[in-house]
């Protein structure tokens, strides 16, 4: 009777153990949920382009990839997003060249510079 007790015993604090355990679990992948909500915005607003023109020039393709990586690197440091590629120049203090002629550049929805139509 006396092992049955202690078997029931140690059963029980294994139970307990792995109760705390699972909330511990919950507990950590509930605040890293609410962390990554703020992160997914990437501060780029809703109405931001989605898709942009395709350059065919290699210069234009090689300048685009240079600004998307200055726009990653900014965001690192500038929380609160972008609202355009103006904001983005003057915050990070670039000197883009001039975008192709009847295009300006503008941050897409995947926070990436594309080439939109100037209007």
């Amino acid at each position: 009777m006396r092992e049955m007790k202690s078997l029931m015993s140690k059963k029980f604090c294994a139970g307990l153990a792995n109760l705390c355990r699972l909330a511990f679990v919950a507990c950590v992948v509930v605040t890293l949920a609410a962390g990554c909500h703020k992160a997914a915005h990437n501060g780029v607003l809703s109405d931001a382009p989605q898709q942009g023109i395709e350059p065919t020039d290699p210069e234009v393709v090689a300048t685009l990839g240079n600004l998307t990586g200055d726009l990653h690197e900014a965001l690192h440091h500038h929380s609160q997003g972008f609202s355009n590629f103006d904001e983005l120049v003057s915050f990070a203090q670039l000197q883009p060249p001039p975008p192709p002629s009847g295009t300006k550049y503008a941050i897409s929805k995947t926070c990436q510079i594309i080439l939109i139509q100037a209007k």
